[in-house]
């Protein structure tokens, strides 16, 4: 059974659109069927994952709820937790992904846009030549272009919960090529 029937237009509209070129912020509303729209999107994007996006491109995807993340903090740990694929759990006493270095991604927006950056290192050097302690090697970039995509759920009710963060999320993808093309500057 095909999850989408009726919906093949929807699927590859956004199939296209994050393949190709992205655009910096998408919002999708359907006041009628919320959740089979939300399941649709989820539909496109995790097929999207099996499919060859481009050359060397990879895409990751979080899907998060204005609703259960009623704080900004919720919020950044839950994106970042779901684009890194890191499940916090108790053994490892409910940690939330960083990069090994104990820095907070989660303290305000400005170290969210942090955290996005060193995932996006991260995901771009997966592959890359590694050093004997098993770090990636500076400057052994494997080349890969990493999409990463934020579905926020319910999205509207981020104006009564969240409504400081609704500009800036809007202006995201702006903030984190800046702050990675600032950041690649500093390096050189």
């Amino acid at each position: 059974m095909n999850l989408c029937m009726g919906y093949e237009q929807v699927v590859d509209e956004i199939s296209t659109l994050v393949s190709l070129y992205p655009p910096p912020f998408i919002y999708v509303n359907d006041p009628i069927s919320p959740r089979v729209t939300a399941s649709v999107v989820d539909y496109a994007l995790e097929n999207l994952l099996g499919a060859d996006p481009g050359p060397s491109a990879k895409v990751r995807h979080a899907k998060v709820n204005a609703i259960s993340c009623f704080s900004a903090r919720l919020l950044y740990d839950s994106v970042l937790n779901a684009l890194s694929r890191w499940d916090p759990n108790w053994d490892d006493g409910c940690a939330n992904w960083n990069t090994g270095n104990e820095e907070r991604w989660n303290e305000n927006f400005d170290g969210f846009i942090h955290g996005l950056c060193a995932l996006h290192a991260q995901l771009s050097n997966e592959g890359g030549e590694r050093s004997a302690k098993g770090k990636v090697k500076e400057g052994s970039e494997c080349g890969a272009d990493v999409r990463l995509v934020i579905v926020i759920e319910r999205a509207e009710r981020l104006k009564e919960i969240l409504p400081d963060l609704i500009v800036p999320l809007t202006r995201l993808a702006e903030l984190v090529r800046d702050a990675l093309f600032f950041s690649s500057k500093v390096r050189r």
